[in-house]
């Protein structure tokens, strides 16, 4: 006798372990689809973006963690890669062909079928929040241009010159899709987008939600509106279902891809991985769209499904290490972080200062004399590095006591750090800082660098002009090991208090009589 399939399902169910209880909480993102070509990139700035994902992880658990709304963390996670330059939304959008950054950003609450859009903003720091407005304070869905920037000041958001969205890299690009643009116009459509950010969660409550954000794409004509800001299209979420595209948008506008992979789930033996690989390789990638989504189901299981050769994507749920990935095919692992005590510090050698005058610091050489004391900071002449510096030539006395040599290190010019080096109200030549200019060392100790803000200026009113390292200490025995380490961000300290931490430290390992 044949028995119907449902049949054997529901009797195998029956009989069957029940499944697991879902975490507590689930949050995935990504950072954008894209087709990387040879030499589009380098080991480091891959190994720069899953420390970027990471961070955008550790916001939005922190919000899930502390019972935060599955919509509020979305919100607050894709604010976070909005602020990185690394990611083509916010601070590291593209640009148009005409030169311009034009923004987009949407949200959806998967319990009320709420949702919010922005399209073509060009002064807002973080659209995905005016996006939330709009689904909160007005009877509309979506607001574009410069009425939603006048929406915005009604709103009290911060908006910001549109030059906060330049950056070298990303004006590059663009320089280089003209040229390319010129010689074969046709290649547009296939080299031309960047990426988007999104992320989707679901809450202690079960309730799930989504939001995008996006540049949109390089080269594209002024006033194009993609699939972001489009509900149903690059953002979906309901009760069973959420999920967040990245891609070329018009195919995904075409066909309303978010929405359709969670109309698809209304079989019950269709799941939401299974719906999206569908659409993205059985529906888009025979048209011609290319791209990719991250989903997440009412159980909180996150799925990412993508036709290009990368897709930035990282996963974290309540009890869990977070897990980023950036290339197709890679394992999903736990990003970068600061090196932790115990493991080898990378040697390094560059230029350097002491009271004025430049010299070749290595590192190794330094070992050879006793314990190091590295302290990376964001830049001279700013208000917490000023205090730092001060704290370390006031206590250099004790420092020498223990054997120990100091070395601050920064992505300051090496003229700049002369004038430092020597302030007698900072490191009052006492100890030597050193050039970091791009900011390699620091990502070898797996250190965040963050592009500096245009116009930024120091506390003598020069404009910085380079990227800043967060604040981090590592203390480094003479056999090369990490001893200590201390960090601002993690461990919620001032700048005096490195110094303090770094002399006992050292201290200790002077009494353990280190070799």
């Amino acid at each position: 006798m044949r028995i119907p399939g449902l049949l054997v399902a529901a009797l195998l169910a029956g009989c069957g372990s029940a499944s697991p209880p879902p975490p507590d909480w689930s949050l995935a993102i990504h950072g954008g689809a894209r087709n990387f070509a040879p030499g589009d990139y380098t080991e480091e700035q891959l190994a720069t973006v899953r420390t970027e994902l990471g961070a955008a992880l550790a916001v939005g658990a922190q919000v899930l963690d502390g019972g935060g709304s599955s919509l509020d963390a979305v919100q607050a996670t894709v604010a976070a890669m909005e602020d990185s330059p690394w990611f083509n939304a916010g601070r590291g959008a593209v640009f148009t062909h005409a030169g311009t950054n034009e923004l987009d950003a949407s949200i959806m609450d998967g319990a009320s079928g709420q949702a919010g859009a922005v399209a073509g903003v060009m002064r807002i720091k973080n659209p995905v929040q005016l996006a939330r407005l709009v689904m909160e304070r007005t009877p509309h869905v979506r607001l574009v241009g410069a009425g939603a920037e006048a929406f915005a000041v009604e709103q009290g958001v911060e908006l910001v010159d549109p030059k906060y969205f330049h950056t070298e890299r990303r004006w590059n690009e663009l320089q280089k899709a003209l040229e390319k643009d010129k010689a074969a116009p046709q290649t547009r459509l296939r080299e031309a987008y960047f990426g988007t950010v999104g992320a989707v969660a679901r809450d202690r409550q079960g309730r799930l939600a989504a939001a995008t954000s996006t540049g949109g794409m390089t080269n594209k004509r002024a006033g194009r509106i993609g699939d972001a800001p489009i509900i149903g299209a690059g953002t979906f979420a309901d009760a069973r279902c959420a999920v967040s595209a990245t891609g070329h948008g018009e195919f995904f506008i075409r066909h309303a891809v978010a929405f359709d992979i969670c109309a698809r789930t209304r079989d019950a033996r269709v799941t939401v991985g299974g719906a999206a690989r569908t659409v993205i390789f059985d529906v888009l990638k025979p048209k011609g769209g290319e791209g990719g989504v991250v989903t997440m189901d009412e159980r909180g299981a996150p799925a990412f499904e993508f036709s290009t050769n990368s897709m930035g994507r990282g996963r974290i749920a309540a009890g869990g290490t977070a897990a980023v990935a950036v290339l197709a095919g890679e394992n999903l692992a736990p990003p970068p972080s600061a090196l932790k005590s115990g493991e080898a510090a990378p040697d390094f050698s560059t230029k350097a200062s002491l009271a004025g005058k430049a010299f070749d610091f290595s590192l190794k050489e330094a070992l050879k004399k006793g314990p190091v004391v590295v302290y990376f900071y964001p830049s001279a002449y700013t208000g917490g590095c000023n205090r730092q510096a001060r704290a370390f030539a006031v206590s250099k006395d004790p420092f020498d006591a223990a054997g120990a040599t100091i070395i601050g290190v920064s992505q300051d010019s090496i003229a700049r750090l002369n004038d430092f080096s020597a302030d007698p109200e900072y490191c009052a030549g006492k100890f030597p800082v050193a050039s970091d200019a791009d900011g390699k060392i620091a990502r070898s100790y797996g250190l965040k660098v963050t592009e500096g803000k245009p116009g930024s200026r120091d506390s003598r009113g020069a404009e910085i002009g380079h990227a800043f390292t967060e604040r981090t200490t590592f203390v480094i025995a003479p056999d090369s090991r990490i001893a200590a380490t201390f960090s601002s961000a993690d461990d919620k300290i001032t700048p005096e208090d490195h110094v303090t931490r770094a002399l006992a430290a050292v201290t200790e390992l002077k009494g353990a009589g280190a070799k």
